[in-house]
């Protein structure tokens, strides 16, 4: 399953969406929440296995993302931001195959590009990691409910998948980046 918040950026969650769906193969479901009704509301034309959840007021991208990993029917949760899309037609299947091949890895990063990093790196393959990057990830369900999803954060943006993959680490779960 591919989880998707959004909030008041429906144009550029559409194309997440789109993204998550040249995915080969497609995901089962992609479960969009719109995190508080601000400007356009999400709408998608096309087809595929799309749930749209809307909250008439924001909760928080956590809130949205804890939902979806609690209540997913799914082993593994792929997490994609509403601005950010797959670089390889085949990265949630590779994410899948990792965890098959290694029971005990219970997150997968994806190569994300930014400003700092603007070019994918060229790299294949797949190596250990401590933590990985919110915009896109693949989490084992299983590993993730045994130690309560995201915790609430005092501090700062971001802080929750450092927590996260800590709390996974204590338990023995190993954490990769594609």
């Amino acid at each position: 399953m591919v989880g998707i918040v959004t909030r008041g950026r429906a144009e550029l969650a559409e194309k997440a969406v789109a993204s998550a769906l040249r995915q080969v193969p497609p995901p089962d479901l992609i479960w969009v929440i719109e995190d508080g009704l601000v400007g356009k509301p999400f709408a998608w034309q096309g087809s595929g296995p799309l749930r749209i959840t809307r909250w008439n007021e924001s909760r928080g991208y956590m809130a949205a993302r804890q939902k979806m990993m609690m209540e997913a029917e799914a082993d593994v949760y792929v997490s994609l931001d509403d601005d950010a899309w797959f670089l390889e037609p085949t990265a949630m299947v590779e994410a899948v195959r990792v965890m098959e091949r290694d029971p005990k890895v219970a997150a997968v990063g994806f190569e994300i590009l930014s400003p700092d990093c603007p070019r994918p790196s060229g790299k294949k393959g797949v190596e250990p990691a401590k933590m990985f990057i919110g915009c896109g990830h693949a989490l084992r369900l299983k590993a993730v409910r045994e130690v309560g999803g995201y915790e609430k954060m005092p501090g700062f943006y971001g802080g929750e998948e450092k927590d996260l993959c800590l709390r996974l680490m204590d338990r023995d779960w190993k954490i990769a980046k594609l």
